[in-house]
This record gives C-alpha cells, structure tokens and sequence, in this order.
C-alpha cells in the first residue's frame, strides 16, 4: 500500500507534547507511566462527502470500525484523522505522522483545504501546503470513549478532491529517527506499527485499509531498531531479536541478511537466511553486536527482512580498560654540560594478549623541550603482548633546569616526565642591592654581599665599582670560584659630605645598586641624668648671689608662702664630674601672681644677662672654663652648678617651673665639656610652688640607672636602637615618642635588657627627623627618662631600580629583575644598538616590590635574534633606566 515515490509531503506531527497539569488535573488523575503506553493505539482514515470545503463534520458517535476507506473520482470529501482504538486509561495528547498523495495538477488527488478539530493547541488553518506541516497538541486530554473501541481523537479534516485514481497513505515523519506515533497524557510516546496505520482509496474497486479490523501491512518486522548499546571491543557481546510477521494473503519469499558497509562489528546468529513465511506466520532473527579492536566509536548496520524492508542496527565500541605499561614512568638526566649528549630510554608494553595497540608518541612543547629528542616517535604499533623502547636524548643548549614530557596518545595514554640540568657559567651577586641608610660623616657603616657560583664550571672576576665617591670595598675585590663556591666581600659606606650618594658594584654575576645618605652627625653627651632644679632663700637683699648654698640637690626647698621675698637658685645637678659642665639652655614658666625683680648670673658665665627673664623666654649660659663642682660630703650625688639667682615675690598662688627656651627645641640642654650636648627630660626639670602648692624637685627621684652609650642608625625602612647602661634595676624599659598631644606615647614594648644591653627595631619608622626617648621603670612605679636619640632624615628606597640581566653573556634566555617602591604599570623593552624596539617581553600593572622577566633572545614576531649588543629598558614609577647585555649564540 505503500508508494515508494513521493510526490508531495505533509507533516502532522506532536512530538511528546501533552497538557499542562493544570489542565490534566481538570479533567482526569493519571499515574506516572513509562513510554509506550498505547501499544494498541491506532491511526485511522474517515472518507465523509462534503457539501463545502472546509467543513469538520461531526463523527463523534461513528466508531472506527465503521470508517470509510475509499471514495469516488471527481468528487469532494473531507478526511478525517484519527487517533483510535487507544487506551482510555493513559488518554491520547498528541500525534506524529506525515501524508503521501500523488498531487500532480489537473491529475490524482488534491488537497484544497485543511480545518481543525477539537480544542487543537497548535493547529493551522492554512495546512497542510507543498512542502509545509503542523504540530498538534490537544490543549486538554482526549479521553472520549466510542462504544467498546476505546478512544478515538479527531485531528482535522482535509477537503479533498480526486481527479483521477489515487491513494492517500499516512507515513513517518521526514526528519531524523522520524516515526508514526501517537503521544499519551503523560509524555510517554508509542510507535504505530504500519499495521495498525490505515489508508484510503480513490477511483478503484479495492477500498484502503481500515486498522480497526484488520491488518494495514503486508508484513511486519518488530521492533524495526535495534539499538545495542555499548560493548568493550574485542570482548563485549550484546544479543537482540526483530520478529517478522507476514499478514498477506501471499507467502512473504525473500532472504535475511546484513546489508551495509560497515557490518563487520554485526553477525545473525539465529534466523538468517532464506525466508518464506505462509500468511499468518513469523520468524525471530538474533542479532549480535560484538565489536572487535576496529569498531571503535558508532556502528551501523542493516538486517535484510527477505520482502519486508529493513531493520537498523547500531552499537557503539568501547576501548577496555587501559592495558599499557611504561617502564621507568619518568626520566631525569641529571647535571649535563651545556652543549653535550646524553641518552636514555623508556619501554612501553602492551599488556593486552589478544589485540594490538596502536598509539602516537610525541615530545611536549614547552619551553624547553627543544633539548630533548625521541626516537620512534608519531604513529607506533605495538602486537599483543609485545613492547617497544623509545630513545631519549638530552642536549642542554643553557644552564640550569631544563624540563618537557613525552606524551603518549589513542590506544594508551599517559605522559613521561622528562627533566635535566644543565651545567654552564653561571654565577650570581646578592643581594643586588642595599640601603645604607643615614651615616654620620666621619662614620662608617658596612655591608656583606655574597657571589656564589650556580654553574657548573670554574668562574672568576673582579667586584669593581665605576667612579663611586663613599662607596669602598674592603680587601681584595678579587674572586675565584669552582662550581657550588661562594665568596662574602664587604662593601663599606664612609660618607664625606652631607648629600645622597648612590652607585653600581659590578661583578660578572650582576650588579649590586648600593644607597645611602650622609648626615652631619651629632653624638650624646654622657651628661644624660642632668637635672635642672630650684632651691628657695630667703634673701636678706635681693640680687644675693654671693654666697650660694652649700646643700646638695636632695636638700633643696621646692615650697614657698605668698607675700614673702624669696631668693630662687636655679643650679644643674646629678653631673658626671668626670665630663665636666660648660654649659645650660633653658627657659622659665610662671604666672601673673608671680613678680621676678632681677636675675643675677652666678660664677664665670661668659654670657651671662642681667635683663632676663621674662616668663615664656629662655637663655643660653656658657661658662669660660670646664666646671667640675660637688658638695663636700655629698658626691654620690653628682656634681652641682648655681648658674644664677632670681630675685622674686608671690602676690598669689603661682608656680615657677623650669621649661625649654621659647625656640624650636624639645627640651632645656646641658653641655659637657667636649660641647656635646644632652637634653634634660620632663621628669628632671624642676618647679617651685608658692601658696599652698607642691613644688617639684627632681633630685628627690635620682635613678640609679645611667645611660653609658646609645646609637641609632637607620636600615633601609627600619631605624634600629642600641644602648648600654649602668646599675640597671632591671624593671624594664622602652622608646617613646612625644606626640603632638604633649603625652609620650611608647614605639616599642617593655624591654629588659642583658648585662645592661639594650637593642629594638622599630619597623617602617618615619623617614623625617625625630627625637626618641629612652624611659627606665623605677622601684616605685614611675618612669625616670635616662637618655634620647635623634634620628635624622631616613634615605627613601629609590623609585625604580633595575639589576644587570642574569647569565650575561646569554645564549638563549636571560634574566631581568627590577624593583619598584611605586605600584603602578611597568615596561620592559628590549633595542638593538640602532634604537629599534626588537621586543617588549614586560607590559603590565604591578605592585611595589622585585619583579622578575625571562627573555628569550627572541624578536616580536617569535624570530632568533643574532649575537650581539642589545639595551634593555625599564619603565615604572615615571622613571626610566636602560642597561646593556651581551646575547652570544652558539
């Protein structure tokens, strides 16, 4: 019944759609079913005369069995598909299908019209045309019962009109896996066997064919695709069976065979042959699927069913598991002179008794694979349980690690590691640079660096600097290294002049950029627990400065009444008589209620002024000879000088206190005699109260720890503090820094030193002029201060510095280093001697710090470059510094 020719094609499908839930939960309740649910489901055709086109009669009371198959010439109809005979369980939701008529103008049959049926979802009133088809979806179930005949949907109606003979068959849908099929209320879909699909006829005696009662094919083959799934090659074995069903009136003749030219992963194992099959009969055929070391992947097939037509047959072969072996897994060469040949090898067997393997070997592409060579390499076989050895050489073409891999692809698969180290020249300086920081002229300050030689050969050279003033190296600059040596050399710092000084140490094995600043440097007086204090009289006459008091610091009166005329001695005690005393800066502090008549110099002051004070102002005294005085009885206390007496008066309640004179210094002074000078800290500056007050002698408090020595030099970012000192109470101390507030804050925790020594480390100190304080615990709790330091201007790292390239000479890639305070975007460019731009191996933002560029002697466009002189220029924190290398090529 069925056309081999088409002459035109119409589609009428619904692939899987069904009704919403909502929609199904409105009209029935059905259980979760799998695919394939109508099994009897059938596609029948209704021939009905039509009055007028277009027209989708009723034949909701007509059952299937009661369909009209065939119809006259030169008459109108209007034909009707139906979904019949189906299950009124599972419901009916779509269909699948498509049309073949012979549609010649003027000739055969004609399709004129096409209207929908029922509550269609996606219908078209315009369908179906040459070459164009629809998608049907019932919006709601179709579960409407006929008599017995279980339930039948309406799809449409088609106006037709037969011109001459014809016929009018429903077929499979012309796509990919394309079926006649019919969908249930749940999304599971059912194939519609051709023998349950009907036909129609038009000028002939013979009607077409009706499903419902009786067969529509002349045979049929069950299931028409066998699809075996997978199968591990050269083992897997999948079995399947088609059965074929002759409902002629006719014997079914023909034979069973394969057909196609990729069957050898296919045999029939039960079936085959020559067939002959009586009406009614039918015969299974046994397919097996057994892929051998060829059917990798998918494989096609038909099975001849004698007159029948074809059943197809795919498969897909799987590899087994993995049966290679490699023996070592890796290679590693060892030290291997640069320029030289080594050779080693590897095996690879195939496990596998029955098959070959068939596999690529290839050598990695890294950057350093050209150094090794393999021999077989691309496309190996190897016979079952057989090997093959692959030979591996390495030849470094440069110093240090050299790494790749063979990679082995197809049948087996894994990767062999492959590594050496090459032995060249190569030698380094570090660090490559270094920040002196701030040194006093007529100071020193040293630093090591290091050159190690990381080749494999002896290397010797000279660490020599260019014309650099302030920078030395100590001893012979002179080195000779064999292969894992090293040698330390001392570069010193000694600057003449107040100023920045910078410069390049050049050694062969990079450069070293050493800094450093010079400073007119000052050193601490030993007279650090210096006090400066009152004692009170009461003056028989005033500018009484012939006579002063013979009582120690201890014993002085710090406490006077209001209305009375006092004599005020003002005398720096607690001195270390062995340095002397040349000298005092200082100032005074009072009120209103407080009159100061006259001021009287004491002893030989060379500048001594009768005028002074004022509150708020200061002096400076400077004796004309060393002073070296102590009261008799009392020298533990330390040497004592009256510079002078004030003559004053207290209306009220007032307070004179010792303070700073009024310019920019932190605090009153004392000189020695050598003119170093020492400043005299808050807790040894005293005060007298007049009216109810407490005046404050610092004498009361004396500490027994004495400062010996103390330093402060800075390191780069960091300032480190030394100090040394005498009769420790070992309580503790710490730094301090007066902040703007007027409260000294601590820099550094409690510190508790070892035989009187004392060091920290304050990181990234400030880089600006700054006076540290050294604060001693006392027994009874307070804080005496015995010492300070005074850091001048830190040096600030440079903004860009750049290392000479390493190796240099290079014969194939080198190594550029720089280093950035600033984060920002940096360049390195690569120029030949005629100022051409060659390469740009560095192009991106960084962060502060040492950055590192591998070039490899290679141009823009990935060419060699010759031998010879190139420049190399880095660009960052908006400086610029260009350096020469020496590319040699072998």
């Amino acid at each position: 019944m069925f056309r081999a020719s088409l002459s035109f094609l119409f589609l009428f499908a619904a692939l899987t759609f069904f009704p919403s839930s909502t929609t199904m939960a409105e009209s029935s309740s059905y259980s979760a079913l799998p695919p394939g649910s109508q099994t009897n489901a059938k596609l029948a055709l209704h021939i009905k005369s039509a009055a007028v086109k277009q027209r989708c009669a009723a034949i909701d009371a007509l059952p299937c069995s009661q369909y009209v198959t065939s119809g006259a010439i030169q008459t109108g109809y209007d034909v009707y598909i139906v979904a019949a005979n189906a299950s009124i369980a599972f419901g009916i939701g779509g269909m699948e299908f498509a049309i073949d008529y012979d549609g010649a103008a003027g000739s055969g049959l004609d399709i004129f019209g096409w209207e929908r049926c029922s509550d269609l979802e996606f219908p078209s009133n315009t369908w179906p045309a040459s070459g164009e088809g629809t998608i049907l979806t019932w919006a709601t179930c179709e579960e409407t019962e006929i008599s017995t005949e279980g339930v039948h949907a309406i799809g449409g109606a088609f106006y037709v009109y037969a011109y001459s003979q014809d016929e009018f068959n429903i077929i499979p849908r012309p796509v990919a896996n394309g079926l006649i099929a019919v969908a249930d209320c749940e999304g599971g879909q059912t194939e519609v066997p051709s023998s349950q699909v009907g036909s129609l006829t038009f000028g002939s005696g013979t009607p077409g064919c009706n499903p419902c009662v009786e067969s529509c094919a002349d045979c049929t083959t069950v299931p028409s695709l066998l699809n075996f799934g997978t199968a591990e090659m050269g083992s897997g074995q999948v079995q399947l069976s088609t059965t074929i069903t002759n409902n002629a009136a006719s014997p079914l003749l023909g034979t069973v065979a394969l057909a196609g030219n990729d069957c050898q992963q296919f045999s029939i194992i039960s079936g085959g042959g020559p067939l002959n099959l009586a009406t009614g009969q039918s015969q299974e055929v046994v397919v097996q699927f057994a892929p051998d070391f060829t059917g990798e992947g998918l494989q096609t097939c038909s099975l001849v069913a004698g007159d029948c037509g074809f059943v197809d047959l795919q498969g897909v072969g799987t590899l087994p598991p993995q049966d290679c072996a490699v023996t070592p897994e890796s290679l590693n060469f060892g030290d291997q002179v640069v320029g030289t040949t080594t050779m080693d090898s590897f095996v690879i067997r195939n496990t596998n008794t029955t098959f070959q393997r068939i596999m690529d070997v290839d050598l990695g592409t890294g950057a350093t694979c050209s150094d090794f060579s393999i021999n077989p390499s691309g496309r190996i076989t190897i016979p079952p349980a057989d090997s093959v050895t692959i030979n591996v050489s390495f030849t470094p073409s440069a110093g240090g690690t050299r790494t790749c891999s063979v990679e082995v692809t197809d049948d087996c698969e894994f990767t062999v590691p492959l590594s050496g180290n090459g032995l060249s020249e190569s030698c380094e300086l570090t660090p490559d640079s270094a920040d002196y920081g701030v040194v006093p002229i007529g100071t020193s300050a040293d630093r090591v660096f290091r050159i190690t030689n990381t080749g494999g050969v002896l290397v010797s050279g000279n660490l020599l600097s260019t014309f650099c003033d302030g920078f030395s190296v100590v001893g012979s600059s002179f080195y000779q290294l064999q292969p894992g040596q090293f040698q330390d050399f001392t570069i010193r710092f000694q600057p003449t002049q107040e100023r920045e000084y910078n410069c390049t140490f050049e050694s062969g094995c990079g450069l070293a950029e050493v800094f450093g600043v010079g400073i007119s440097g000052t050193t601490s007086a030993p007279q650090t627990a210096a006090k400066l204090a009152f004692h009170l009289t009461t003056p028989v006459t005033k500018s009484q400065c012939a006579d002063t008091p013979s009582v120690p610091c201890s014993q002085f009166v710090s406490e006077g009444v209001v209305g009375t005329a006092y004599t005020a001695y003002v005398a720096v005690a607690n001195l270390d008589l062995n340095e002397g005393f040349l000298g005092t800066d200082f100032g005074l502090n009072y009120g209103p209620n407080l009159e100061i008549y006259e001021w009287t110099a004491c002893s030989d002051l060379e500048f001594p002024s009768a005028a002074w004070p004022a509150s708020g102002t200061g002096n400076v005294l400077t004796w004309q000879a060393c002073q070296q005085n102590y009261i008799p009885g009392y020298g533990d206390e330390g040497g004592v000088e009256f510079v002078g007496a004030l003559y004053l008066y207290a209306y009220g309640a007032e307070t004179l206190s010792i303070g700073p004179r009024p310019v920019p210094a932190p605090s009153p002074n004392v000189a020695d005699c050598d003119g170093h000078e020492s400043p005299v800290l808050e807790p040894c500056q005293g005060s007298v109260a007049f009216g109810g007050g407490f005046g404050y002698n610092p004498c009361d408090l004396a500490t027994p720890v004495r400062l010996v020595s103390s330093v402060a030099a800075r390191q780069g970012n960091d300032i480190e503090f030394r100090w040394q000192v005498e009769e420790d109470a070992g309580l503790g101390q710490a730094i301090y820094r007066l902040q703007e507030s007027g409260i000294y804050e601590p820099i550094s925790p409690l510190l508790f030193g070892e035989d009187g020594s004392y060091s920290y480390t304050l990181q990234r100190a400030p880089v600006e002029a700054v006076t540290y304080w050294i604060g001693a615990n006392e027994r009874d709790g307070s804080r005496t201060w015995i010492g300070s330091f005074d850091v001048g201007v830190g040096a600030l790292k440079p903004a860009l510095a750049v290392s000479q390239n390493r190796p240099n000479p290079f014969a194939s890639a080198t190594r550029l280093s720089f280093e950035t305070s600033v984060s920002g975007w940096a360049e390195v460019s690569v120029f030949d001697l005629n100022g051409r731009e060659v390469a740009r191996p560095f192009a991106q933002s960084v962060n502060e710090g040492t950055h590192e560029v591998t070039w490899n002697g290679k141009d823009q466009r990935g060419h060699e470059l010759s031998s010879g002189v190139y420049l190399y220029r880095v660009s960052a924190a908006g400086k610029t510094i260009t350096k020469k290398m020496l590319l040699v090529r072998d």
